[in-house]
């Protein structure tokens, strides 16, 4: 099933995976690396806590990648110039005519 998205929601799920991947991933592993420096792991909050990100953003990550072939970016020049089109049930619809 396709997922119908604006330009501007595709642009910023892209947005979002580049700074998931080249800015908060880098950073957590970062993190893990300076809250074992710290000693015993069985303790130390600040390593379950980089964990627990880590597990968050590879699970945010995944959820993207997965559901990337999905997403189509909906032009609103494809909409019919008619007002009779057909929208899903759930769908908002906003009709503005200029005469």
């Amino acid at each position: 099933m396709r997922i119908p998205m604006t330009p501007t929601g595709y642009e910023a799920l892209k947005t979002e995976l580049e700074r998931l991947r080249k800015v908060d991933r880098p950073q957590n592993i970062r993190d893990i690396a300076e809250a074992r420096e710290h000693g015993d792991l069985r303790e130390n909050a600040e390593f379950k806590a980089a964990k627990e990100r880590q597990a968050f953003l590879d699970k945010r990550i995944s959820e993207i990648e997965q559901n990337w072939g999905r997403r189509m970016s909906s032009r609103l020049a494809q909409v019919p110039a008619t007002p009779w089109f057909l929208a899903r049930p759930s769908a908002f619809v906003t009709w503005n005519q200029t005469n």
